[in-house]
């Protein structure tokens, strides 16, 4: 039953909106904290969320793109640790980015849901502010 309405709620999102960011919070054991959905367009606007990274977390951002999609992100943090990974439809790995340079573009292989972790490489926490442009 719960892959049934998965697969419903996957179908409406696909359909009723372009793109969804979805965003899932999990501490050390991965346990998801909260979750909320902001809709996207493929206009080409910038879309921004501020988060405070806890110690010892990540932040995972879901969203659903097409193929060939042109996708950009961009992370700000006065903490150089916090970095950012973005993950294919297979949970493979398309790009990371931290230290001084947190930014990465690509075109998507796949269609389907894709995610941006955001972690800090020594467990610290600190504010930020993610950015993401899909064209």
């Amino acid at each position: 039953m719960r892959q049934f309405i998965k697969l419903c709620l996957v179908l409406f999102v696909f359909f009723a909106s372009p793109l969804i960011f979805a965003e899932t919070v999990t501490n050390k054991s991965g346990v998801q904290l909260s979750s909320g959905l902001l809709p996207l367009t493929d206009s080409g606007a910038v879309i921004s969320k501020k988060n405070t990274l806890a110690e010892i977390s990540s932040h995972t951002y879901f969203f659903n793109a097409k193929k060939g999609q042109r996708v950009w992100v961009q992370l700000s943090s006065k903490n150089d640790q916090i970095g950012f990974a973005v993950r294919g439809i297979h949970n493979q790995e398309l790009g990371v980015a931290g230290g001084a340079d947190r930014s990465w573009q690509g075109n998507l292989p796949d269609t389907g849901e894709y995610s941006v972790v955001v972690y800090s490489n020594d467990g610290s926490k600190g504010n930020y502010i993610l950015n993401a442009q899909f064209k």
